[in-house]
């Protein structure tokens, strides 16, 4: 199968290019991406060419850390992912709300998906993002959604100790790691075998800031 995603995925990346100088139909025409604003929630597109989307962006603003730079945009309300927000409104604890997220992200894409591993041996958990890709270490599209599904998690759990053990990256030490040290708490590794983040097995049993009472 083609991987693909949901076409709402698109308005982010659209918006955050404009606001930042960038010519995004042309930007969208190079890859090759239709988008349609009023069809947006019921379309998908290929997610091969998100990607590459990402990609081209970075270096058209010469914006080295594109990713992680929109990722600190994403609105209080974390609108891009506000389907996760919501399911926060119904689970009990951080474990029943990644397994809902897991059922819910198997309709929006078949390009990306995630992977709970728990070790209570030594009490340590692991979120693995594993993505279909022929791209080669998209580096900016996983960065974003790395950045953003973290502070989404931190949110929902509204706790300050929610900090990773570990965050693991596939793609190589950039030059500037700021964002990355101020984002993930200068917990980041890259050049390694999986795109991961290793924390306290507990933090799963934590209840979440929006759960319906």
């Amino acid at each position: 199968k083609t991987p693909y995603m949901r076409s709402s995925a698109l308005v982010s990346a659209r918006d955050f290019i404009k606001r930042n100088g960038g010519d995004v139909d042309a930007l969208f025409e190079e890859v090759e991406l239709e988008f349609d604003r009023t069809k947006a929630d019921d379309e998908f597109c290929s997610f091969h060419k998100v990607l590459a989307l990402y990609e081209i962006a970075a270096q058209s603003l010469s914006m080295e850390n594109f990713g992680l730079e929109m990722a600190l945009t994403l609105p209080p309300d974390f609108a891009h992912f506000s389907p996760f927000v919501y399911l926060g409104h119904f689970e009990k604890n951080a474990r029943s709300w990644f397994n809902s997220a897991v059922e819910y992200q198997s309709m929006f894409t078949n390009g990306h998906w995630p992977e709970l591993i728990e070790n209570p041996e030594i009490g340590e958990a692991t979120i693995r993002l594993h993505t279909e890709v022929s791209l080669a270490l998209p580096r900016q599209w996983r960065e974003f959604q790395m950045a953003g599904v973290y502070m989404l998690a931190r949110e929902l759990l509204n706790s300050p100790e929610v900090v990773p053990n570990v965050v693991r990256m596939r793609h190589a030490r950039p030059e500037n790691t700021i964002l990355h040290d101020q984002i993930f708490r200068e917990k980041v590794e890259f050049g390694c075998e999986h795109d991961e983040f290793v924390f306290k097995q507990e933090f799963l049993d934590l209840k979440l800031k929006g759960k319906a009472r």
